[in-house]
């Protein structure tokens, strides 16, 4: 499986993409392919033409809440599943597969019982209260993971604090990581 950073808030260096306060994840696993959130505009079809990844035969698109920085790129890519249709090129139509909670905000379900190679996303850590940041600590020190990728709404006080407990890892548009099973 694949896993490719087509929206974050920052690039990796030496990587020429577009970024803002967004995410977006494209998920590839030679069977099928799910885009993780859209971002905020259309930056994640733009990286992704630039990455020279197809987004016109997607399964599944997958949004994880309804903040307008994971989900305001919908428009965009209907807009342009319509230009293929109008242009008569080839594309599928993926299935909208959306968080039970995702009308009313994020939430989080206990990760413990798989064993967990990578943790990615954004931990909604932006200037956090002690209390949830000394959680989200505490919940990665028990969980173990063998690395995590906190990017998107995780500030830097944050990703200080959480390395100090798990392999924290660089996270930017344009990463792509492998992962096997």
């Amino acid at each position: 499986m694949q896993l490719t950073v087509l929206i974050n808030n920052n690039t990796l260096i030496d990587r020429y993409f577009s970024t803002e306060p967004g995410l977006s994840f494209l998920i590839e696993d030679g069977a099928f392919s799910v885009l993780f959130d859209t971002g905020y505009s259309d930056l994640f079809l733009k990286n992704a033409h630039k990455m020279e990844k197809k987004l016109n035969h997607l399964d599944f698109i997958v949004l994880s809440h309804s903040h307008l920085d994971h989900t305001w790129g919908m428009e965009p890519y209907l807009r342009y599943l319509t230009e293929l249709e109008i242009e008569h090129r080839p594309f599928s139509r993926p299935a909208l597969v959306t968080h039970p909670e995702s009308l009313t905000g994020v939430s989080a379900y206990g990760l413990r019982d798989q064993r967990i190679i990578d943790v990615i996303g954004g931990f909604h850590l932006l200037s956090p209260p002690k209390p949830q940041l000394e959680g989200t600590i505490s919940y990665f020190k028990d969980l173990n993971p063998k690395s995590v990728h906190a990017c998107h709404c995780t500030d830097l006080a944050s990703k200080i604090a959480l390395s100090k407990v798990v392999p924290l890892k660089e996270v930017g548009v344009g990463l792509c990581l492998q992962y096997k099973e």
